[in-house]
């Protein structure tokens, strides 16, 4: 994160380990912390090997686990790393669905389905719905918690008709 003084033309960074800060570096008069714009830090572009004139960078994705590197800047998570709690649970489906991806949570069920976070994350379903597929049988009793019956009966008399 950043915050700038314009008028005294200053720049201040501060680092947080989830929402505590850890740490903040002030940067003098004159000197631009994130040359491109692109809501990375140079230092941390000069870090990963990404070019800090190069503002499409940051909407990359650096290790593959569907965050943006600015997004995983943004929510203090590893951007070389795609699992930076070590749950098993990659950061992209813990941002997507509300998880802690700086906490270890695979092991908890919020929605009560009977299903894990992880075995919900290895599934493909949905840890804030017990029933993701809308077929009225909780995720954890369901053989099939991605496949909804009524939906393909639907799909069949449209294209049969």
């Amino acid at each position: 994160m950043f915050e700038s003084n314009g008028s005294a033309g200053k720049a201040t960074e501060y680092f947080y380990a989830g929402t505590q800060l850890i740490a903040r570096r002030d940067f003098g008069s004159g000197v631009d912390p994130d040359a491109d714009k692109d809501g990375l830090p140079n230092h941390i572009e000069f870090q990963l090997g990404l070019n800090p004139a190069n503002p499409a960078d940051a909407q990359a994705d650096l290790d593959g686990d569907g965050l943006s590197n600015v997004a995983e800047y943004q929510a203090g998570t590893e951007l070389n790393v795609a699992d930076t709690d070590g749950d098993g649970i990659s950061d992209g489906f813990e941002v997507r669905f509300g998880l802690n991806p700086l906490r270890n949570d695979a092991s908890l069920d919020g929605d009560g389905d009977g299903l894990s976070n992880l075995r919900e994350f290895q599934l493909g379903t949905d840890p804030t719905k017990a029933d993701t597929d809308g077929d009225g049988v909780p995720d954890g009793l369901d053989t099939q918690p991605r496949f909804n019956p009524a939906v393909i009966a639907i799909i069949n008399t449209i294209l049969l008709n």
